[in-house]
């Protein structure tokens, strides 16, 4: 039962988006701590990915740094596994539990996302969080992974993460989650 709850889970998304209209970057799919631990999670995305002939590049598995607590070698191999055929990875609010700098070092991530617990509220750039903040930013760049910040909800955040070179983020300052048809309402009025 819970096995099916999942596929269908996986199936929706794709079906969605796969109308050979070339107007998303990617379909993000999140998957937290038990889905992860229970899921044969590469082959299942990759038949469901197969059913509807949708193109892997535009893909992407995010995982909550929290669902990465798991055997380290088996999630070596299910990311570079999804890596290695074209689908982009991400780790999900990095820096909110006890962030392992040996995920970053040693699996094949396309994104960091930057959970809002490192975001500065103030402009002090000498603060210890400005300073991490400043850190992971560089130290994810330098790897080559995409860097996105988290939670923005103010302009001197966007201030903040623009001296930091981050500029790529998302969060209510932004906009509040749309529903697909007004998300794809909007984008198609760019």
């Amino acid at each position: 039962m819970l096995e099916e709850r999942k596929k269908a889970l996986l199936n929706k998304p794709i079906p969605t988006y796969s109308k050979g209209e070339e107007i998303f970057n990617y379909v993000s799919h999140f998957i937290g701590f038990l889905f992860f631990v229970f899921a044969l999670i590469f082959f299942t995305y990759k038949s469901i990915i197969n059913k509807y002939d949708f193109p892997n590049k535009y893909i992407e598995i995010e995982l909550t740094e929290t669902s990465t607590d798991v055997d380290f070698k088996n999630l070596k191999r299910i990311v570079t596994g999804l890596t290695d055929h074209g689908i982009h990875t991400s780790i999900d609010d990095f820096g909110m539990g006890y962030s392992s700098l040996n995920l970053l070092r040693e699996l094949p991530w396309n994104t960091l996302k930057i959970d809002r617990s490192l975001l500065p509220t103030s402009n002090d750039d000498s603060s210890s969080l400005a300073v991490i903040l400043q850190h992971v930013i560089a130290m994810a760049q330098t790897l080559g992974i995409e860097c996105i910040a988290e939670g923005v909800e103010t302009v001197e955040q966007i201030d903040i993460l623009k001296r930091k070179k981050c500029f790529l983020a998302q969060g209510f300052y932004f906009d509040k989650p749309l529903e697909k048809e007004e998300f794809t309402k909007r984008l198609l009025e760019l």
